[in-house]
């Protein structure tokens, strides 16, 4: 009997998702991928080549310019994405590795895929040859994200990251920088770095280029005077009819020569095509590069919680990193949930995310390296050079994302709808629920680590019973693993809706199942050279020193005879910190009550601080209100020192 996948089915959900208003036209009959490519279809050729993939009717071109990438230049890392089990091949079953927000995932699915009833031809992503594993993968990232249409624009850094698990950066283009974006280009190549290239948004059609698309980068090369681009159209047809284009009298017979020689495959039709920098530079405005030399990696669990005393959110943990003679090149990374996966943009907005390094010298641990500013977006790296020596390790964040906006969405729903099926909110806090406990991301679940969450919750669970009860009824061999973490919640939310309720909000959710206390990441080390890597659970002082470092690497200072106040930029706000260098206790009170579309993190745009002698501390947070709309931060500051004070 042919697999067909229960989590994600031939059905309209999974083609839709939470987005039933979008039609896409076509009246919609699934087939076996054998149906659609002949008997002769394989999981892979001999050799993958990039016209093997099209783009489909998606506005997926910023994942499948990258998988283009991947394959003219690694082909191999596309091929260790699927498990080689050809006993569950022939019953229409796969396994695909993906990195979902940094954390390693098997996704299994089938080879059922949308077509079109008319044609039969599929509608989405299809082989150009027999293979099966370029419409399997783009069903897995739909499944991974909830449905193929969850997939529509993206970042292709972030698919670079799902894909590989590897760094991945995005660089603006523009001619101020040309000289240094030909390097970066040519140096790239060189080492066969998978690239993709974004045209800006307002260019004109007139010469065949599409705007806001990815076209993935194949090859540069100088010749007689040109430096000319090999680009890719995800969709497999080139129309560019500018300079060097198909029917060009640019096109001599030294400079097919100059190409032929460095790659022997040289051919005008073959989909691709051939563009001169200077038009390069004029219709593209963002570069996106997959670095493949950092192959040394570690993944750790982190979450960052609201702080009970102070401002803003705290990391659990921090990473001592201890480096060789001869130093290493290395990126920090730390990952969370992409908004595009259900329930998160309305229940677990992004954190503004950053990382603080400290070089330990003389015994203390001194300001080295920090992002310029917290970043509020799925991912925050930070690449540098490390000599050798110890370092810490901090990551950071205001937390305000912790603190539900105001006037947001209220939805009163049922948690169990008909026949057992779960309300996508309360089945997404689950999975955030079980992505906290599997603190060693093994896709599984054990006693501790269960009650290291429902701990939480008035109930005292035995292990006994986890093993016999819980486990026996929604798990296997004492662990649970996602489906049993939807079966166990689920069944309470049957047996008693109320006290499930109540259980989550013991858990850190709102009625609306807003998580307001805490959020999970994902900490990554990417290295050229073996590192050694400790974590160690972060305290409030260094918590504050990574803070400080911060301030005194990016931020803007005011001065005054007892206390600096430190302005750091934030993505969308203002962190404001302050340094009493005076032997006294200072009372300092603000006054924000003049900036304009803010929200603050103490909940009053008027506070008061005490700081003790020499002290630091963070005075406020400050993020944007409406992100339609400028924010502006204006402060005023009242010190006195105070007499008598017991500072603790």
């Amino acid at each position: 009997m042919l697999f067909e996948d229960p989590e994600f089915g031939p059905n309209e959900y999974s083609i839709y998702g939470e987005n039933p208003t979008i039609d896409i036209s076509y009246k919609i009959q699934w087939k076996r991928l054998v149906e659609v490519l002949g008997i002769l279809t394989r999981l892979f050729s001999d050799e993958m080549v990039f016209t093997d993939i099209t783009q489909g009717r998606l506005g997926n071109c910023w994942i499948v310019s990258a998988i283009i990438a991947l394959t003219e230049m690694q082909p191999f890392k596309i091929w260790v994405m699927f498990d080689q089990d050809k006993a569950n091949h022939k019953k229409g079953k796969y396994i695909i590795r993906f990195y979902e927000h940094g954390e390693l995932r098997k996704v299994v699915v089938d080879d059922l895929v949308p077509c079109c009833a008319d044609t039969g031809k599929p509608i989405f992503g299809m082989s150009n040859w027999i293979d099966k594993w370029w419409p399997l993968l783009e069903k897995a990232y739909a499944k991974v994200y909830g449905s193929y249409l969850a997939l529509v624009a993206g970042f292709t850094h972030e698919a670079f990251m799902d894909l590989t698990g590897l760094p991945s950066f995005k660089y603006d283009i523009n001619k101020n920088e040309a000289d240094n974006i030909k390097r970066r280009l040519i140096m790239n190549c060189r080492k066969q770095f998978p690239m993709v290239a974004s045209t800006k948004c307002g260019i004109s059609e007139s010469f065949g280029m599409r705007p806001n698309h990815c076209y993935t980068i194949l090859r540069t090369i100088q010749a007689d005077g040109y430096f000319l681009i090999n680009l890719r159209n995800p969709s497999g047809y080139s129309m560019w009819s500018g300079d060097f284009s198909l029917n060009s009298e640019l096109w001599t017979q030294s400079i097919i020569n100059t190409i032929e020689r460095v790659w022997s495959h040289f051919n005008l039709r073959d989909g691709s095509f051939w563009m001169e920098y200077a038009d390069f530079l004029m219709y593209f405005d963002v570069l996106y590069v997959c670095n493949i030399e950092l192959g040394k990696e570690k993944r750790e669990k982190n979450i960052f919680k609201k702080v009970k005393k102070g401002v803003g959110s705290k990391a659990t943990f921090y990473y001592k990193v201890t480096v060789g003679e001869e130093g290493a090149e290395v990126v920090f990374g730390l990952h969370q949930e992409d908004e595009r996966s259900v329930g998160v943009k309305e229940c677990r907005k992004y954190l503004d995310l950053g990382i603080s390094v400290m070089r330990l010298d003389d015994k203390k641990y001194k300001p080295y390296c920090c992002s310029k500013q917290t970043a509020l977006s799925r991912d925050s790296q930070l690449q540098m050079f490390l000599p050798q020596g110890e370092y810490i390790v901090v990551p950071i964040s205001s937390g305000t994302s912790l603190t539900r906006p105001k006037n947001s969405w209220k939805k009163c729903f049922p948690l169990i709808a008909d026949k057992s099926k779960m309300h996508p909110l309360f089945k997404s806090a689950i999975k955030d629920i079980f992505r906290r406990a599997d603190i060693q991301m093994e896709q599984s679940v054990g006693y501790k680590e269960f009650m290291a969450v429902y701990h939480k919750v008035d109930e005292f669970i035995t292990e006994e019973y986890f093993n016999e009860e819980i486990c026996g009824t929604f798990g296997k061999h004492n662990r649970l693993t996602l489906n049993g973490f939807y079966q166990f919640f689920c069944d309470q939310a049957l047996e008693d809706e109320e006290e499930t309720r109540k259980t989550f909000k013991w858990l850190g959710y709102d009625k609306d199942f807003y998580s307001e206390k805490w959020r999970t990441v994902v900490f990554t080390l990417h290295s050229n050279k073996d590192v050694d890597l400790e974590t160690q659970r972060l305290n409030e002082e260094t918590n504050l020193k990574a803070w400080k470092s911060m301030a005194k690497l990016h931020g803007e200072v005011e001065r005054s005879k007892n206390v600096d106040i430190y302005k750091i930029k934030q993505s969308d706000g203002w962190s404001i910190l302050a340094h009493n260098k005076s032997a006294e206790v200072i009372s300092i009170k603000s006054d924000f009550s003049e900036s304009s579309n803010v929200n603050f993190a103490t909940g009053s745009e008027k506070c008061e601080n005490l700081l003790g002698p020499g002290s630091w501390q963070i005075i406020q947070h400050l993020f944007r209100k409406d992100e339609n709309l400028n924010a502006e931060c204006r402060k005023n500051f009242m010190f006195h020192k105070k007499i008598n004070v017991n500072y603790i």
